[in-house]
């Protein structure tokens, strides 16, 4: 028993270790063993990425980042800095570099080196001059002059993806906003971070953020696909970097990076017509319910219009001393009788188990008997018929029906005396 509560203390020394420690396999720590120093080809003019002090030190974001490898896998990483980023993309390509610390993947970069998961994530933005064109998007890039930085990723994309635009290569992102601001280009693309942190730098007026294109600067690095142990090992540095780590980074260089492009006339722009075109519908629904309910309230005017007549109309034929009846002459039956016909005749007069499903029954030929008579049927071929019933001795007129073959259907009333 006297064991149990050291157990759970080793145990929870064990839990509270840190999660994220860096372990690697054996492939990897020889790997490490075998490249003590690792040759690192470093862009010297793309603040705030990378770029030398006053001082001649490397600094940027990709640079604190090589910090914290250098303290995490205790290598050193020489800086080998080309003229330009397009030789430091040839010496990769050759093997003479081990690590380009800040990149981007693209599928021309993708067919010589390796990359890491990305760091950093930001737009690659189109920017403009006031009194020049405004494009906001890659499709009004067509027919101007765009200045890009040679050989960094929105070259190569562009380049690849959109051949038929007019590219301006530049050394650097100062190079193509200088271009952009005395009118030897139209539009500047890049990405966002370092086209707002060469504006301040410069002090150029009349430059703004006109657009965005659909690319995505997402920020990584890269090895030569012969050192592919490398990449993992770098992944699982960076796993173990803290959130407060990361932030205080990427504070530190790109926390003051905002996008001031012009919201309201974007919003102006797309969301004005969205509303008007939202508030014609709902007008159009709402007339249409209108015009519904007005139908619907005329149909019921109407309907209780015609109720009404058929109840005045069977008032006055069942107030009258006569017998009212009618009859389907194609099915040789009797369809209505008024009530009086018992009251005259002496006995009910039924038309079978409804008043429109049974036939006449046989009347005594009496004197004080109604007489029935019926006129002789009609040729074929003829188009009416008709029928004669004459009323009781009281009576002094007989009535008559016609019909159609369109509307077999006969009615006669014989009047009182």
């Amino acid at each position: 028993m006297a064991r149990l509560p050291a157990i759970l203390l080793l145990c929870l020394a064990f839990w509270a270790a840190p999660s994220g420690a860096l372990t690697f396999t054996q492939e990897e720590q020889a790997w490490l063993q075998d490249h003590p120093v690792l040759r690192m080809g470093i862009d010297a003019s793309w603040p705030p990425f990378e770029f030398r002090d006053s001082q001649g030190r490397h600094q940027g974001l990709a640079a604190d980042y090589v910090k914290l490898i250098q303290e995490r896998l205790g290598v050193r990483l020489e800086p080998v800095e080309p003229r330009n980023w397009g030789e430091v993309l040839e010496q990769a390509r050759n093997g003479q570099l081990d690590l380009l610390p800040g990149v981007m993947s693209t599928p021309e970069r993708q067919q010589y080196l390796s990359f890491t998961r990305p760091y950093l994530d930001f737009p690659i933005v189109i920017l403009a001059r006031d009194g020049g064109p405004q494009p906001k998007s890659l499709g009004e890039l067509y027919g101007l002059k765009i200045a890009v930085v040679e050989d960094y990723a929105p070259h190569e994309l562009l380049r690849s993806g959109n051949p038929d635009l007019n590219l301006l290569p530049l050394p650097n992102v100062a190079a193509g906003l200088q271009a952009l601001a005395t009118g030897q280009a139209d539009a500047f693309v890049g990405d966002l971070a370092s086209s707002v942190w060469s504006l301040r730098q410069l002090r150029l007026e009349g430059l703004y953020i006109s657009g965005e294109t659909p690319y995505r600067y997402q920020l990584a690095m890269a090895t030569p696909r012969s050192d592919t142990p490398l990449v993992g090992i770098l992944d699982k540095v960076f796993a173990d970097i803290s959130a407060a780590q990361i932030e205080a980074i990427q504070d530190r260089w790109v926390g003051g990076v905002i996008d001031r492009r012009p919201v309201w006339t974007t919003l102006i722009a797309y969301g004005l017509p969205a509303l008007l075109l939202i508030g014609l519908a709902l007008v159009f629904v709402l007339r249409i319910n209108r015009r519904l309910s007005g139908e619907m309230s005329r149909r019921a005017l109407l309907e209780d219009e015609l109720r009404t007549s058929e109840q005045h109309y069977r008032g006055l034929v069942e107030s009258l001393n006569a017998i009212a009846w009618e009859m389907r002459l194609d099915e040789h039956r009797f369809t209505y009788v008024s009530p009086h016909a018992e009251r005259l005749l002496g006995y009910p007069w039924q038309t079978g188990s409804s008043p429109v499903s049974g036939s006449a029954p046989s009347i005594p030929k009496t004197p004080s008997t109604l007489n029935m008579s019926a006129t002789k049927k009609s040729p074929p071929g003829a188009t009416t018929a008709s029928t004669t019933a004459c009323s009781l001795p009281t009576a002094a007129s007989c009535g008559s029906a016609t019909s159609s073959p369109s509307t077999p259907r006969a009615t006669a009333r014989s009047s009182a005396a």
